[in-house]
């Protein structure tokens, strides 16, 4: 897995995160963590919240963003029963 491999690994906690790329050679940056990644469900119809995004690999080289790679996101799954609870 690219983000327990690579120089994220260190921030990078796979018990409660995961990565994810927009698989067109764009991720995102330093301004988008805390949005949301949202995944369609054809079966019901809907979009639902499916992680958050915690940082973007930042490519000290360039002083910049690296958009070619992964980003970590918090797996919200992970956090769900805990989310429900909350908004019960």
């Amino acid at each position: 897995d690219y983000c327990s491999t690579s120089e994220l690994s260190d921030k990078f906690n796979p018990e409660r995160m995961f990565c994810a790329s927009k698989g067109d050679g764009e991720s995102s940056c330093n301004a988008d963590n805390g949005s949301g990644l949202m995944l369609y469900d054809r079966k019901h119809d809907r979009y639902y919240l499916r992680g958050i995004i915690s940082f973007s690999h930042y490519n000290s080289n360039i002083k910049s963003c690296d958009l070619k790679h992964y980003d970590a996101y918090i797996d919200l799954a992970h956090f769900w029963d805990w989310i429900m609870q909350q908004i019960s």
